[in-house]
């Protein structure tokens, strides 16, 4: 996965581990077939 601009690794690690305890681990997606669902064809990327 591509990360955001000026991000390191492990902040969004961090970041992702936090979303899972506030919304529970199914219910983040962060690989990238997860992301995938929601990429727009049409959309330039």
């Amino acid at each position: 996965m591509i990360l955001p601009k000026n991000i390191t690794q492990s902040d969004f690690n961090a970041a992702i581990a936090k979303f899972e305890r506030v919304v529970g681990k199914e219910w983040v997606f962060s690989t990238q077939e997860d992301l995938e669902l929601y990429r727009d064809a049409y959309s330039p990327q």
